[in-house]
């Protein structure tokens, strides 16, 4: 666990510019992908709910 954080640190660091942003770009995509998805199903489970 300490080994991947140290790696993490040391990546955020050294980091340039254009690589955080495309991350982060990744990380909204990531994060919105889900939202959706989790929307999509508690909407799916809200009509099916309704329907019986």
């Amino acid at each position: 666990m300490s080994i991947i954080f140290k790696k993490y640190f040391y990546f955020e660091k050294n980091v340039s510019r254009e690589t955080f942003y495309d991350n982060t770009k990744k990380a909204l995509i990531i994060k919105l992908i889900s939202a959706l998805t989790h929307y999509h199903y508690s909407l799916a489970n809200f009509t099916f709910v309704n329907c019986w």
